[in-house]
């Protein structure tokens, strides 16, 4: 797997959050279903992509972490209740695209978490990740792209060129 890497400037997000383990994680896909119904309660709603947001729990020996189903918006504005909004940092990412079914994307994560990142010299920083889900997926079939956007070093990413 070889990732594009590109520095992708702070956004805000609005969705539906739920904790997770790496044993619960199945779970995620019920979340997505309980928030695609709603998204047309957010307001100043930017583009019609939407987010699967990773933030590991500091501290948290089982590996849990919020996973946020959410769209993007403008600050500002109301949020629906049960809903969370988030301001997502700038950062340099590491970019690597799942293809095919969705049901195989832990597949693809596996082989970025556990086998890039591993043999890789970049670094990785303790910022969220997330998936990006824009018009080359089909979330009615299943089928399509999802780009995974892992957070890195900067500086370690322009020394690698």
């Amino acid at each position: 797997m070889k990732p594009r890497i590109v520095e992708k400037d702070a956004f805000h997000v609005i969705g539906l959050s739920h904790r997770f383990t790496p044993g619960t994680n199945n779970g995620i896909p019920e979340l997505w279903s309980r928030f695609a119904p709603r998204m047309d309660e957010i307001a100043q709603r930017r583009g019609k992509h939407s987010f699967g947001i990773c933030i590991p729990v500091e501290g948290d020996e089982s590996a849990a972490f919020d996973y946020v189903a959410a769209v993007e918006v403008e600050p500002g504005g109301p949020v629906p209740d049960g809903m969370v909004a988030l301001a997502m940092p700038g950062n340099c990412f590491a970019v690597f695209t799942h293809r095919g079914h969705i049901s195989h994307f832990q597949e693809t994560v596996k082989q970025v978490w556990g086998v890039w990142l591993p043999a890789s010299a970049l670094r990785y920083q303790h910022h969220p990740d997330f998936e990006l889900y824009d018009d080359r997926f089909d979330p009615t079939t299943g089928e399509g792209e999802v780009d995974i956007y892992v957070p890195i070093d900067a500086d370690g990413a322009r020394a690698q060129g």
